[in-house]
């Protein structure tokens, strides 16, 4: 059986190296193909967030010549998120968080420029609860109603 390796085949060191790429982020959210894209700017050190609710699908257009992308965990790079797509020919990464899989992830995308320069792309994606607010609100929500008390929460 054919099993491809999706360990990085570049290091976490040669990827902060390269230059950030500022053009802004088209993105959208959900399936219908007659919304325009939403355009992100990213703040001072490159990064773009985006937010979108668990179950929910989004679609990134990074442009052509994106090559492959990763998850960015401490100074470790892994595999993109299960459920995601990068269509390297369109430039278009899409994902749909399965339930559960609420948080923040860090994606780097590496771009080779028109010139043949590697520029790196790098997208936060802010997945909430599909319900309700934040874990933080459910929390207090839960307390509020004798749910659970402050020796519940993790440290």
């Amino acid at each position: 059986s054919h099993k491809e390796d999706l360990r990085p085949t570049i290091s976490y060191e040669s990827i902060l190296n390269m230059p950030v790429n500022f053009d802004p982020i088209k993105h959208k959210r959900g399936y219908r193909e007659d919304i325009e894209p939403r355009i992100t700017k990213q703040d001072e050190y490159g990064k773009a967030t985006l937010e979108i609710r668990e179950v929910d699908r989004i679609e990134i257009e990074l442009g052509k010549g994106v090559s492959t992308g990763y998850i960015v965990v401490g100074d470790q790079l892994r595999p993109l998120p299960i459920g995601s797509t990068l269509d390297r020919a369109k430039g278009i990464f899409y994902w749909q968080p399965g339930p559960g899989f609420i948080g923040e992830y860090d994606l780097v995308f590496i771009k080779q420029d028109e010139f043949g320069m590697q520029k790196r792309i790098n997208v936060k994606i802010r997945v909430r609860p599909k319900f309700g607010g934040n874990h933080i609100d459910l929390f207090k929500d839960a307390k509020a109603k004798g749910e659970v008390s402050d020796s519940d929460v993790p440290s």
